[in-house]
């Protein structure tokens, strides 16, 4: 994609809009967005920023009935401690997405996107017993 295609697609100016400090992380979430829309299919893609760790990170479905996941674009290169997982994995949230259940399994899963890698984070509901769900549906 050419500088003046980049500068002038719309989902590229939402992200810079975000004003984020990584340049190069903005950059590579547009080229994961991209990749995922055009190349793999996915549907309803959005971007989103994390303000608490400064992150553009993207949401969408892998095809048309499988869950949201959510994606967070990154180098290749990066490597990632198991504290800075579970930091990704307790702080980025879709705004304004609520699940039914109290609890969650994220299913953890690092996938090559072109010459980047994108963790994605999907968030599958925990299965709960008999008596937990009367006892909500009680409530």
């Amino acid at each position: 994609m050419s500088a003046v295609q980049l500068k002038d697609h719309p989902v590229w100016k939402d992200i810079q809009e975000y004003n984020t400090p990584d340049k190069i992380q903005a950059q590579i979430a547009f080229m994961v967005y991209m990749e995922l829309c055009e190349d793999k299919g996915w549907w309803n893609m959005k971007t989103h920023l994390c303000q608490e760790l400064s992150v553009v990170f993207l949401s969408g479905h892998a095809s048309r009935n499988k869950p949201r996941e959510i994606i967070i674009p990154m180098s290749a290169d990066t490597v990632l401690n198991p504290a800075q997982i579970q930091t990704y994995i307790l702080t980025v949230k879709i705004p304004d997405h609520h699940t039914n259940r109290r609890e969650e399994i994220p299913d953890l899963k690092r996938h090559h996107v072109s010459d980047q890698t994108a963790m994605y984070i999907n968030r599958k509901q925990a299965k709960t017993s008999n008596a937990e769900t009367n006892e909500e549906n009680n409530t």
